[in-house]
């Protein structure tokens, strides 16, 4: 089901961007995701900020979020940080940085944290979606110019995502000695929808969730 809604969600960007049939499947047809159940430890009451996870936007392209209806999500908007209060039978939908470089800066990934004073645990699940994981993307033609040039060069999912790996671990330097050395899975299309995994502490857990999906990948 969840699939499902980030295919309607994909549709409605591309209609965004003016995107035709062919474009729409080529980024959509076999999309990377990796679901992951996150934790976060009790507050320590109303009158500190217990920063659960700190301010970052997602890898992705879009992120699909469902919380148990506690709050403490907050969104960074022109310097300020916004809540964003949970809504019963709603998704919370965050835009990701594979956006972001898509379209060259023109749409914005969500800058967002957590901070959790409540005293008792925080659970929320997120399913972090990627375009298709071996079609090679450019920054869309119609952002790019002399006066503004590409972020970032061509690239597929499975590249980008090998290099957010690296860079978040801060091992940028080995990128090039894993490229070389490692060779892809291709077993199926079962092999790129990675999870449930318990992230058993919020965003202090991010890895336990990466490894898995590495192995798939890269192994």
């Amino acid at each position: 089901e969840v699939t499902r809604v980030n295919h309607a969600l994909n549709s409605l960007l591309f209609a965004s961007l003016g995107l035709g049939d062919d474009e729409r499947a080529a980024l959509a047809s076999q999309p990377f995701t990796v679901l992951k159940q996150m934790r976060y430890m009790p507050g320590k009451g109303e009158d500190s900020d217990s920063l659960g996870a700190g301010a970052h936007a997602d890898w992705g392209a879009l992120t699909v979020l469902a919380t148990d209806g506690t709050p403490g999500l907050e969104v960074e908007l022109d310097g300020e940080w916004l809540a964003v209060p949970p809504r019963e039978g709603c998704l919370i939908i965050n835009a990701g940085d594979q956006i972001f470089h898509w379209t060259n800066g023109e749409y914005r990934s969500a800058t967002h944290r957590v901070l959790h004073s409540i005293p008792k645990p925080r659970f929320s699940t997120a399913f972090f979606t990627y375009f298709d994981i071996d079609t090679v993307m450019s920054p869309l033609a119609q952002f790019v110019s002399d006066e503004r040039p590409a972020l970032r060069k061509p690239e597929s999912s499975r590249e980008y995502f090998h290099f957010k790996l690296f860079e978040s671990t801060g091992n940028l330097d080995l990128l090039d000695e894993s490229n070389t050395s490692s060779t892809c899975s291709t077993s199926g299309k079962e092999d790129w929808s990675v999870g449930p995994v318990d992230g058993g502490g919020g965003i202090g857990a991010t890895h336990s969730y990466l490894l898995k999906a590495t192995h798939y990948l890269f192994s």
